[in-house]
């Protein structure tokens, strides 16, 4: 059975598209997660200091 070579530089061309999309979704991914982590930083800090009068409420 011969397969023509074009069917596989189309799919070489899809693969290449979608691995392309997929590094840049990523990178928006991260990207957004860096921005959510600065902007929630303070957030998180303050948070992890209600938990701690949390735990010195409940222990004594």
């Amino acid at each position: 059975m011969v397969h023509s070579p074009h069917i596989y530089q189309k799919c070489e061309i899809k693969q290449e598209k979608s691995n392309l999309i997929g590094q840049r979704g990523c990178r928006l991914v991260l990207a957004f997660f860096a921005f959510v982590a600065k902007m929630t930083h303070k957030c998180i800090e303050n948070i992890e200091l209600v938990f701690d009068l949390a735990d010195k409420l409940a222990v004594t």
